[in-house]
């Protein structure tokens, strides 16, 4: 079992230490992202768990741009045909992370690369304000993912743009 040494940090240690992120650096960061996710779409792999503490931020002396890595693909499943019967077994059948989970993970519906853009949209709220865009209790969480409106309040403290974004990402279907 061989794995990659990462030099840098998580968008969630960097948060916490400097605070969240401009608008422009959040984008870059998440097309970053984004781009990961198209190559594991064409593997016919969901990642199951984008949140803050997946994403490196790398340190390359020799780029001028700041270099993004996903990390751990442990909760990755495969979508492929519907012979190739992948299955994750977990208490409950959930796996990821409540924050950051979309609503047909919580709810333990199939999944494609939709709940990855989702979670990618949350970890995108929580690069831009430095917190989820639900909070509380697990349950209240779940809550929230499933049936919850986005705050109005911080959606109009974002670029129109970015607000409209952060509402196509985040949408509940």
């Amino acid at each position: 079992y061989v794995m990659e040494y990462v030099d840098g940090e998580t968008v969630e240690s960097r948060i916490r230490r400097e605070g969240q992120f401009s608008a422009e650096q959040a984008l870059r960061i998440a097309r970053q992202v984004a781009r990961a996710l198209v190559a594991a779409e064409r593997h016919k792999l969901v990642h199951r768990d984008i949140k803050p503490s997946n994403i490196m931020l790398v340190n390359e002396p020799e780029e001028e741009h700041l270099l993004v890595k996903v990390i751990d693909f442990g909760l990755a499943k495969s979508v492929g045909s519907s012979s190739d019967k992948s299955v994750t077994v977990t208490l409950g059948g959930f796996v990821g992370t409540p924050h950051f989970a979309s609503p047909e993970q919580l709810e333990e519906r199939e999944i494609d690369a939709r709940s990855d853009i989702y979670s990618l949209g949350a970890t995108l709220w929580y690069m831009l304000l430095g917190r989820p865009p639900y909070e509380g209790s697990v349950a209240s969480v779940i809550h929230q993912h499933l049936g919850a409106a986005l705050s109005e309040d911080a959606l109009r403290s974002f670029s129109p743009r970015v607000g409209e974004l952060l509402r196509q990402m985040l949408a509940k279907r």
